[in-house]
């Protein structure tokens, strides 16, 4: 059973005029939320049910580089940079941590695809390391499986999704 959501409160006043309108107080709607009012602007952010309770909170919570398309690495880049930035800029424990992430295999073509992508990935400065058989084991305790090898991105991270949404709506 995952943890519960942390609750937020509905706000007893509801203001007769906003500059925008968010409907969807997940991940997305309540970090926009966050990132319109420091800006100064008066947001009203709309959800049906509980802050966070629907996809957000069944997602793994991963902020990760690793394997992104080429597209998608600058963007991706910042937004680590921001999560490491929120916590302490909303006073909301969000549960984001630098925790790293590992994927191993038993594919050659899996191995063959990170090689490729870890070559393109150092133009954009990311951490990336090709694992050996026995790093990737080493690296995954309590696996049985008998892995080829693996990829590790040590800089990649995950937000808490119990927290991530409710914490961002009530800084907001």
């Amino acid at each position: 059973m995952p943890a519960p959501l942390r609750y937020v409160q509905d706000s007893v006043d509801f203001p007769d005029a906003v500059d925008v309108v968010i409907i969807g107080a997940g991940i997305a709607g309540a970090a926009a939320a966050w990132e319109l009012t420091k800006k100064g602007l008066t947001v009203a952010l709309l959800e049906k049910g509980l802050v966070g309770a629907e996809q957000s909170s069944r997602n793994w919570g991963w902020c990760r580089q690793q394997n992104r398309d080429e597209r998608e690495l600058p963007l991706i880049i910042y937004a680590l940079q921001r999560w490491g930035e929120l916590g302490e800029e909303t006073g909301e424990e969000l549960g984001f941590r630098r925790s790293g992430l590992i994927y191993a295999t038993r594919s050659e073509a899996d191995i063959a695809a990170w090689e490729r992508w870890n070559r393109m990935a150092k133009n954009y400065d990311v951490q990336s390391e090709i694992l050996t058989a026995d790093r990737a084991k080493a690296m995954t305790p309590g696996s049985t499986t008998r892995w080829l090898g693996g990829v590790s991105s040590p800089t990649d991270g995950h937000a808490e999704p119990r927290l991530a949404a409710p914490g961002l709506a009530i800084a907001a």
